[in-house]
């Protein structure tokens, strides 16, 4: 069975120096609204790449979970999906050094209702 989270699901573990959770989906600083910016109330994905980079630990940036852990999920058209593993990829090359695909993983995991049916379990996919 692919792995999927529950719609208002507590996550089981805080922010921490290994786990961020972002409650949007701005890769990098051109993408986050100018009003954000201006109040400082969304930082960039990539702010928190950066941060797990330089720890040498890694991470894991949970994006459509907000900051206290609630999972709220986004939603992806394939199109979306795609320009989403773009736009990580453009940002990993500007890193300096850049960041080389085999470094990390982009993956789309479901976000379903409580209970869900055996029709809505087959249809789930993961995507890598």
């Amino acid at each position: 069975m692919s792995r999927f989270y529950l719609y208002n699901q507590t996550l089981p573990y805080d922010e921490d120096i290994c786990h961020e959770f972002k409650g949007h989906r701005n890769i990098v600083l051109a993408d986050v609204p100018p009003t954000c910016v201006k109040f400082g109330s969304r930082s960039p994905i990539s702010k928190a790449i950066n941060a797990f980079l330089n720890t040498g630990l890694g991470g894991v940036i949970y994006c459509g979970v907000t900051d206290d852990g609630v999972c709220k999920g986004l939603t992806f058209s394939p199109y979306q999906m795609d320009h989403m593993r773009v736009s990580i990829q453009d940002a990993m090359n500007n890193f300096q050094p850049s960041v080389p695909p085999h470094r990390w993983k982009l993956e789309f995991v479901p976000v379903v209702e409580e209970n869900p049916s055996p029709q809505e379990l087959k249809n789930l996919y993961l995507s890598r």
